[in-house]
């Protein structure tokens, strides 16, 4: 149980909203991107919903900022990296880390 406060939320990822420019760091320990995975792999998920969760998440960020989760997304990293320069995406063995460089 994670005990709220002004910097630290337990929230549900589809239900909340992330305003543009406000986060210096998302953190997410295999909550979302383990369901971002499990519906990209059936036919009848929420793979969109996701997708565009991610990439509002990934506008949350002020310049610097960072979303870092577990287990990583090589299926929509390797689309982010390809289609645009204003991420870096730090893959490691065991966290993904993807950074703002800038708007």
């Amino acid at each position: 149980m994670v005990k709220t406060s002004n910097f630290l939320f337990q929230i549900n990822w589809l239900e909340s909203t992330f305003p543009s420019n406000t986060w210096g760091t998302v953190i997410s320990h295999m909550a979302f991107s383990n369901h971002f995975t499990h519906h990209h792999l059936k036919t009848d998920g929420k793979f969109e919903a996701y997708a565009r969760k991610y990439m509002e998440i990934l506008n949350a960020l002020k310049v610097g900022g960072s979303f870092i989760y577990t287990p990583g997304l090589s299926f929509i990293e390797e689309l982010l990296i390809a289609s645009n320069d204003s991420f870096a995406v730090e893959a490691g063995k065991y966290t993904t880390k993807v950074i703002l460089k800038k708007r």
